[in-house]
């Protein structure tokens, strides 16, 4: 039985191309019998090659138009399918390269886990065992067109006619993905995109290991770190995840694992998703406009389908920010950070908890920033720690308040007590009360020029121009004091500043807002013109 001849541009239903061995012909047969009523229905357009291509045809030019007509891709392994040297270096490649979704099944058994680019596709059965062995094969052969169908049609999709009769096929839905094959190295590191720099007291984690071994030995193809279990979405920040991310992007070994580079986006909470997303094709230098966020995902999984990337995403809010980054290829990964481990759930990403400094490594954090040997710390510095509650931005806060000489560790464990008095069990107590202590140990103009900064908003790169012009306003400062008083605040490990640029922690720009009441009320006047000025 042969499928009828359907012109490519009929202008028919979701194109889905039959990728296969023409020693498997009689397969095809059996799948267009159980998509026909689709094809009827005009819901799906399904392209076999030895229906559409007559002798004399520059069949060439009509696959190529066909695969890049192509929503999903119907792909029948076998051993012939996998000896195809068109297959295997055309046809594939091309159909990965048009962002295709491919459904695979196994028709006859073979060595299809040797090809990580199959053996990390969608499967649309069990795979351990294949169609020609099945007992119950028109079953098995429905589940396959059921994941086909679901994959192929755009959500939504209305259901034709016979659909509403109860003759329709009903999409399905999608089956779990065969887990990723380990990845292989590269003779040279990844190249760094927009990967940021670890700070020289930087410690490492005891995570850091399992991390690495989760993303090089395979999985589900996202990895999300998250600051605790069961924290929501306003869970514990500043526990030092963005900065695991940094190390683990940065990690020779894991960087000859992906050859083809190492990227890195920061969401944050009221992110601008195509915003985020044409950045990142500004990186990998794709000339293409995004218009909406599916459109980027769209334009990210081409461009990534085929490259051994890392993608690191950090800061994620939401499990639609999470979405619009999941643009890696079988031999990709994306690395997540949040602070709510539900939005990796919604992408299926495996979590890695990330707990608060071991008292190991908070003693080595502190004594670096505070500039003495571990074992030259004072008998108040276990007082410390233990009042930061071993959260990373806390102690880097307190240790460099030690370490510039701005008060005493008898000073410092007072200031901290007083701390906990205002912030009492506010999620962020930790970090406020380091906050609050660095604040106290600032010169009265410094401290003014820093609360200012609340006029800015969160999760933005602030030119130091812009607060030049700002200070300016307000205490008629030059460009130079300027940028002499940034860069003592990011000694103070109160902001960051790279590249004439300041940026903030979100816990730090929180703490700059609920300080906000303490400025003038003129200052906080120009606060509130600023922010309308900022969001119009």
């Amino acid at each position: 039985m042969s499928s009828a001849p359907i012109t490519a541009d009929a202008g028919l239903g979701q194109l889905v191309f039959v990728s296969y061995s023409r020693k498997d012909a009689n397969w095809t047969d059996k799948f267009w019998v159980m998509l026909s009523p689709l094809v009827r229905q005009q819901r799906l357009d399904v392209w076999i090659d030895k229906d559409r291509l007559t002798v004399g045809e520059a069949w060439r030019d009509e696959l190529r138009e066909a695969i890049g007509k192509s929503r999903a891709a119907l792909l029948l392994v076998s051993p012939d399918f996998l000896a195809s040297e068109f297959i295997m270096k055309e046809e594939l490649p091309a159909l990965i390269e048009q962002g295709a979704r491919l459904v695979c099944a196994l028709v006859r058994p073979c060595f299809w886990k040797l090809d990580p680019r199959i053996s990390g596709l969608q499967w649309a059965h069990n795979n351990s065992r294949a169609l020609n062995e099945e007992r119950n094969r028109d079953k098995s052969i429905l589940g396959v067109c059921e994941a086909l169908v679901s994959v192929a049609l755009p959500s939504g999709t209305p259901a034709g006619p016979a659909a509403a009769d109860g003759n329709g096929l009903a999409p399905a839905k999608p089956p779990a993905e065969t887990p990723l094959a380990p990845l292989r190295p590269g003779e040279r590191p990844g190249e760094l995109f927009g990967v940021p720099a670890l700070p020289a007291e930087f410690v490492t984690r005891d995570e850091f290991a399992g991390l690495r071994e989760a993303l090089l030995t395979g999985g589900e193809g996202a990895v999300g770190v998250t600051g605790g279990k069961e924290l929501g979405l306003y869970g514990q920040g500043g526990i030092g995840k963005t900065l695991l991310g940094v190390a683990v992007a940065r990690d020779d070994e894991i960087r000859r694992h992906f050859p083809d580079g190492v990227l890195w986006v920061t969401v944050g909470e009221d992110a601008d998703l195509v915003a985020a997303q044409q950045g990142l094709l500004t990186l990998l230098e794709v000339d293409a406009e995004v218009r909406t966020a599916d459109e980027g995902v769209e334009i990210l999984t081409r461009t990534l389908t085929r490259r051994r990337c890392l993608l690191v995403v950090d800061d994620v809010w939401s499990s639609e920010a999470a979405a619009a980054f999941r643009v890696a290829g079988p031999e990709g990964r994306v690395l997540y950070t949040t602070r709510d481990a539900s939005v990796l759930a919604a992408v299926g990403a495996e979590v890695m908890p990330v707990d608060v400094l071991p008292e190991r490594a908070a003693r080595t954090l502190l004594a670096g920033l505070a500039q003495l040997p571990v074992e030259d710390l004072p008998p108040e510095a276990g007082a410390v720690i233990d009042a930061t509650g071993r959260v990373a931005l806390a102690l880097a806060l307190v240790g460099a308040a030690i370490g510039r000489g701005r008060m005493s560790w008898s000073t410092l464990v007072h200031e901290l007590e007083r701390g906990a008095e205002t912030f009492l069990a506010h999620p962020y107590a930790d970090t406020f009360k380091a906050m609050q202590v660095s604040l106290a140990g600032l010169d009265h103009s410094h401290a003014d020029a820093y609360l200012s900064l609340a006029v800015f908003p969160p999760d933005t790169s602030v030119p130091v121009g812009a607060v030049a012009r700002h200070w300016t306003h307000l205490f008629d400062l030059t460009l130079e004091q300027t940028r002499d008083i940034l860069g003592a605040l990011a000694e103070d490990k109160l902001l960051s500043l790279k590249d004439e640029m300041a940026t903030f922690h979100d816990l730090q720009h929180a703490f700059l807002v609920l300080q906000a009441e303490d400025l003038s009320a003129d200052h906080r006047l120009l606060i509130a013109a600023y922010r309308a000025l900022l969001s119009s």
